[in-house]
C-alpha cells in the first residue's frame, strides 16, 4: 500500500501505482468503482479519474440526472457520450458511492493536495501527514493483520527507510519509488519485520517471518515434495507483461502456446525457483544446534528434480545408496548428517560425514 502511494506521488500516470492507491485504505475505492472510472475517456487511469472528477463534481448532489453534461467541446459528439450518460443514470439509480462527495470527490481532492505538496516536501514527513489525514493506522487496527501488530511493524520498517533516505539526501519521490521497487524485486521487503512477543506460548510464523531468529532445533519436513510451479495456466502475467494461450482456429480446441507465453512462463518459473532457494536458505540457517531434514526419495529420480531434496543431493553429492545403508545405531558428531529413509525402517537410518 505504501509502495503504491509512493509510486502514485512520484508519477500519477503510473497505472499500476495509481490502481494500488485507489484500492488502498488511503482512498478506499471498491473494485467496481475503479472499473467504472476505467470506462471514462483518457489514455491513462489518471486521465480517466480526472475526467470522472470534473464530470461528476457539479452533479454530486443532484437527485435527478441533468438534461446534458457539461462536457468539453471535443467530447460533445463523442461516441463514448451515450455510455457515459448510461453510466451516470446507473450511478444515480443505485446511489453508487462514485457519486458520494465524501468518498470519490474528497479522495481525489486529497490526492490533488498530496501531489502538490510532494513537489516541495521530503518523503518521510509527507507520508506521516497522509497517515494522519486519512487515519491510516486507525483503519489498519480494524483489520486482522493490524490487530496483531505485524503489518504496522512492516510499515514502520518502510518509514525508517524513508527517514534515512531524506537524511542522506538520496533523491526525490521517483528515486525513492525506484529504490522500493528494487528492494521488492530483491525480496528485501518480503521478509516481515520481527515482532517481540512477551509471555509463553507457541508462535506460528512463516519461514520469512523467522528471519533474524535462531532456534535450538529446526525440522524441515517433506523436502522431497515437488514445487508447485506455474505451468498449465492459459493466462500468464507479471508486473510488466501478459501472455495468453488460445486456439489457432475458431473451431479448434487445442490451445497453442505462443513464444511470448513460453518466454513469460520461463521467467515466472525462474522467479519461483529463486524464491524457493531463498526460503530454503532462510529455513536451514535458523538452526543453532540441530537441523533435521525429512523427506521421501522417489524411486523415479525425475520426480524429485524440482524439490529441496534435489538441491541438497546435488550440493552434497549424495547418491541413492546414501539413503539405504544398514546401521544398527545412530550417534552423531559435529559435522555429520543423518539420512532417514523411512521412520518405519529405523535399521536403515544412516549417517554421513561432511567435509
Amino acid at each position: 500500500e505504501i509502495a503504491a502511494l509512493v509510486a502514485a506521488l512520484a508519477d500519477p500516470t503510473d497505472d499500476y501505482g495509481l490502481f494500488g492507491l485507489f484500492r488502498s485504505p488511503f482512498m478506499g475505492f471498491p473494485d467496481e468503482m475503479i472499473w467504472l472510472i476505467a470506462q471514462m475517456p483518457g489514455r491513462s487511469l489518471w486521465e480517466k479519474a480526472n475526467f470522472a472528477y470534473f464530470l461528476l463534481k457539479p452533479y454530486a448532489k443532484e437527485k435527478t440526472p441533468p438534461s446534458q453534461f457539461d462536457l468539453p467541446e471535443n467530447l460533445q459528439n463523442s461516441s463514448s457520450l451515450p455510455s457515459l450518460l448510461s453510466l451516470f443514470f446507473y450511478l444515480l439509480q443505485k446511489k453508487h458511492p462514485l457519486l458520494r462527495k465524501d468518498l470519490f470527490l474528497t479522495a481525489m481532492e486529497n490526492l490533488f493536495s498530496w501531489l502538490q505538496r510532494a513537489s516541495r516536501s521530503l518523503i518521510h514527513p509527507l507520508l506521516l501527514q497522509i497517515f494522519e489525514e486519512t487515519s491510516y493506522f486507525a483503519a489498519l487496527s480494524a483489520t486482522q493483520e493490524g490487530k496483531n501488530g505485524q503489518l504496522v511493524a512492516n510499515i514502520l520498517k518502510i518509514m525508517d527507510l524513508a527517514r534515512t533516505w531524506d537524511e542522506e539526501s538520496r533523491g526525490g519521490w521517483k528515486a525513492f519509488r525506484n529504490y522500493l521497487v528494487w528492494l521488492i524485486q530483491q525480496e528485501t521487503l518480503e521478509g516481515e519485520e520481527v515482532l517481540e512477543k512477551d509471555g509463553e506460548g507457541v508462535r506460528i510464523m512463516t519461514i520469512h517471518g523467522a528471519k533474524g531468529l535462531e532456534f535450538p532445533i529446526v525440522i524441515l519436513p517433506q523436502i522431497g515434495k515437488n514445487f508447485n510451479l506455474t505451468d498449465n495456466k492459459d493466462l500468464l502475467f507479471d508486473k510488466a507483461d501478459i501472455a495468453l494461450k488460445a486456439p489457432l482456429k475458431p473451431e479448434g480446441t487445442k490451445k497453442e502456446a505462443p513464444l511470448s507465453w513460453r518466454v513469460l512462463l520461463s521467467r515466472l518459473q525462474q522467479k519461483e525457483i529463486a524464491e524457493e532457494k531463498r526460503i530454503l536458505y532462510v529455513a536451514m540457517t535458523r538452526a543453532r544446534d540441530h537441523l533435521l531434514l525429512s523427506g521421501t526419495l522417489d524411486k523415479d529420480s525425475k520426480r524429485n528434480r524440482q524439490s529441496w531434496l534435489q538441491w541438497i543431493q546435488e550440493c552434497w553429492n549424495l547418491q541413492k545408496e546414501d539413503f539405504t545403508g544398514q546401521v544398527e545405531s545412530i550417534s552423531l558428531e559435529d559435522g555429520e548428517i543423518c539420512f532417514l529413509p523411512s521412520i518405519e525402517e529405523f535399521s536403515k537410518w544412516q549417517k554421513k560425514s561432511i567435509d
